[in-house]
């Protein structure tokens, strides 16, 4: 969603599902270059081939995505400024 294509792109859904297991995704930054590097690094982690580095919980990937969300300033936090 934040690069506007899909991480994989093949003729077959084989040849996708091939991509999933063996390729590392393209840097989601070098995609779009505007996404934080905190929330590139969350998005690489959850594509982690290896189970074991990825978040292991959604309550650790919430609290990682809150902690993001905190240090975005909003528009009413512009205005007031």
């Amino acid at each position: 969603m934040l690069t506007g294509i899909l991480p994989f792109e093949g003729d077959t859904p084989l040849s996708i599902a091939v991509q999933h297991r063996s390729d590392a995704p393209k840097d989601p930054k070098e995609l779009n270059a505007q996404i934080p590097d905190d929330l590139r690094q969350v998005i690489l982690k959850c594509m982690e081939k290896e189970k074991a580095q990825r978040y292991h919980a959604v309550e650790e990937l919430s609290a990682v995505l809150g902690d993001i969300e905190q240090g975005i300033p909003t528009i009413e936090s512009r205005k007031s400024r």
